[in-house]
C-alpha cells in the first residue's frame, strides 16, 4: 500500500532515481512509480530492495488520461521532436484560442515564420511579436556561441523558442 512510504516519487528516470536515492539516505522510506522496468532489474547505484519500484500497467495510466492529456502528451512528443508540422496540425483540434498555453504559441509562431504565414488571431499577433523580438534580441549579441547560449538562457529561460534553438547543440554535448 501507498500509505507504508514517507515519500512516493513518480518516476525512475535520473531525476526520480537520484531523489529516491538521497531521500532514502536521509532515512525515508521511499517508493518510486514507475512503468518501464523496476530498478532490481536495471543497471544503476541503487539498491532496488532498499526501495521499491511499484509498476503502474500501461492500462491502468491510458484509462486514467483524459482526453486533452493524451492530446497534449502527443503534442509535446511532437515539439521535443521538432515536428512543428505535424504539432501545427493537431493542437488546434485541441485547444481553442483562449486556452491555448504560451509555450504552444510559441511554437506556432515559429511554424508561421516557417511557412510564411500570417497571424490569424490578436493572440497569435503577440506570439509573431515577442519572436520577432527574441530574434532581434539574439542578433544584436556579439560574443562567442557559448556565451550567447548562457545569455539567451538567463534572458529568455523557460520558452519553447529556447529550446527550439538550442537543443540539438544540447545533444551534441
Amino acid at each position: 500500500s501507498c500509505m507504508n512510504y514517507d515519500v512516493i516519487i513518480v518516476g525512475a528516470g535520473p531525476g526520480g532515481i537520484f531523489s529516491a536515492y538521497e531521500l532514502r539516505n536521509s532515512g525515508l522510506k521511499v517508493a518510486v512509480f514507475e512503468l518501464g522496468r523496476p530498478l532490481e532489474q536495471r543497471k544503476c547505484p541503487i539498491d532496488g530492495k532498499k526501495i521499491k519500484t511499484l509498476q503502474i500497467p500501461d492500462s491502468v495510466i491510458l484509462q486514467q488520461m483524459t482526453p486533452q492529456v493524451k492530446a497534449d502528451m502527443r503534442l509535446a512528443g511532437y515539439l521535443i521532436n521538432r515536428r512543428l508540422d505535424l504539432f501545427a496540425n493537431e493542437v488546434t483540434t485541441a485547444y481553442n484560442d483562449s486556452t491555448m498555453p504560451r509555450y504552444y504559441r510559441e511554437a506556432l509562431a515559429l511554424y508561421r515564420q516557417q511557412k510564411h504565414l500570417t497571424p490569424v488571431t490578436t493572440q497569435d499577433s503577440i506570439a509573431d511579436y515577442q519572436l520577432m523580438l527574441y530574434r532581434q534580441f539574439m542578433d544584436s549579441i556579439t560574443a562567442p556561441p557559448l556565451q550567447i547560449e548562457n545569455i539567451a538562457r538567463h534572458a529568455i529561460p523557460h520558452t519553447y523558442l529556447y529550446y527550439y534553438q538550442y537543443a540539438p547543440l544540447l545533444k551534441e554535448r
